[in-house]
């Protein structure tokens, strides 16, 4: 059975190394779409995204990083496999100077937050929570409402994004959420750890498989999440 690959980086040494390899590593769609953006954060994070998914899929599943496996950026839309060894499903995000990346034979979803300023969590959960989640947030202590919000947030993106659907109010607010023991079959994984928030979204009957030691959270272990879409 093949795993979920997970990878989890920092955006400044990545970028670095994916800038002086050039540009012909990228498709012309990835140049394309990296020629559109003007913020250097951006276009830093993007190359991230982009370089990682590589190393990933070459770790993973073999071959060369840069000549064996190819991806698309079509306008507004999720990254897919241009070329490769095999079929793969490819999940890229990145926040702040973090991004993350994960590859799999089934199609997956993935979130990441790292929240660089403290944000208003009652105003923002009117729009992203169900009642349901509104009242189980404030029967929290306070200080362990931020993360509890962020994992609902990222879990509900990475949802949307694993059907490859846009982010909106109304789309995260008609999507629920319930942790579950890890016992209990449930799609949705969150980590935290040092004010980083992940989520992904992928089969239960897939085994994880983290590459990159120093930056992964699988140590930590996952917290098990229903993510239900309100009928």
């Amino acid at each position: 059975m093949m795993p979920v690959s997970l990878w989890l980086g920092r955006v400044t040494p990545v970028a670095a190394q994916a800038a002086a390899a050039g540009r012909d590593w990228l498709s012309d769609t990835e140049r394309a779409r990296l020629d559109a953006l003007s913020a250097p954060q951006r276009r830093a994070q993007f190359l991230a995204g982009r370089w990682g998914a590589r190393q990933l899929m070459a770790a993973a599943h073999g071959g060369d990083a840069l000549a064996d496996w190819c991806l698309d950026a079509l306008h507004d839309a999720p990254p897919r496999l241009e070329r490769g060894l095999q079929a793969l499903h490819i999940a890229i995000s990145h926040s702040g100077d973090r991004v993350a990346c994960a590859v799999s034979a089934a199609p997956v979803g993935l979130d990441l937050e790292a929240p660089r300023r403290p944000r208003d969590i009652a105003a923002l959960s009117t729009g992203v929570c169900t009642a349901t989640e509104q009242a189980r947030l404030q029967a929290l202590p306070v200080a362990q409402r931020a993360g509890h919000f962020y994992r609902v947030w990222t879990l509900k993106e990475a949802w949307l994004k694993r059907r490859g659907e846009g982010v909106s109010l109304a789309r995260l607010a008609g999507l629920h959420t319930q942790a579950v023991p890890p016992c209990e079959a449930a799609e949705g994984r969150s980590w935290q750890q040092d004010g980083l928030t992940l989520a992904l979204l992928a089969p239960t009957s897939l085994p994880l498989e983290w590459h990159g030691t120093t930056e992964a959270m699988g140590d930590t272990g996952p917290e098990h999440w229903r993510v239900d879409e309100i009928q």
